[in-house]
């Protein structure tokens, strides 16, 4: 790579960091293009050389949480064990982003407003890839006869549904009264378990 494009290139995911932690801290509406520069050290015209603007820049960052939440269900499902227990990493995996960007999804939420085409165009761009690696695990697990016969992409959507239930403290504003670590092996279970009575 010339040393050009990856001095670009690593400017642009240190802009992409500090950018996030202003973002979560003071909330899209709080932050301005100086205010980043500040805590980039660098000036606002060379900002605005890697973002066109504010929303442009706030799309990346959302972006990027996006392909690092693909790749860790990536590795998560390239890990050995049995289905159950890649299925339980994916719920893990899911669990701790959410832990991790807590800040930054609560405001997403509240503020979908005036970029909801961009957001909802992210998500479509990237659902393939999202689900991907969760759709082989289960059609792995039919052909090892850990589970039965069923459609996998329809599967791997309700897993992806189940998880959301992680977000709703963030979206709905509910308090989950279980333990996190409760979470996510009650998830695991119903999904592959079902809650009927055997």
């Amino acid at each position: 790579m010339p040393a050009k494009v990856q001095e670009d290139s690593v400017t642009k995911a240190h802009i992409l960091r500090e950018a996030e932690r202003l973002f979560a801290k003071h909330g899209y509406s709080g932050v301005s293009m100086r205010e980043i520069a500040e805590a980039c050290k660098m000036t606002k015209a060379n900002l605005y050389y890697y973002f066109k603007d504010k929303e442009s820049l706030y799309v990346q960052v959302l972006e990027a949480d996006m392909l690092a939440l693909i790749s860790a269900l990536e590795q998560a499902s390239q890990q050995g064990g049995t289905c159950r227990e890649k299925i339980t990493r994916f719920a893990e995996t899911f669990m701790n982003l959410v832990r991790e960007k807590n800040t930054l999804i609560q405001m997403t939420m509240r503020h979908f407003g005036g970029l909801e085409r961009e957001i909802r165009g992210l998500v479509r761009r990237y659902r393939v890839h999202l689900m991907e690696p969760i759709e082989r695990v289960l059609q792995e697990g039919v052909r090892r006869r850990e589970l039965r016969a069923l459609n996998t992409r329809l599967a791997a959507l309700s897993l992806l549904g189940m998880m959301s239930i992680f977000l709703a403290p963030h979206l709905l504003e509910i308090p989950l009264e279980e333990a996190e670590s409760e979470i996510v092996p009650h998830t695991v279970q119903v999904f592959l378990d079902g809650a009927r009575a055997r």
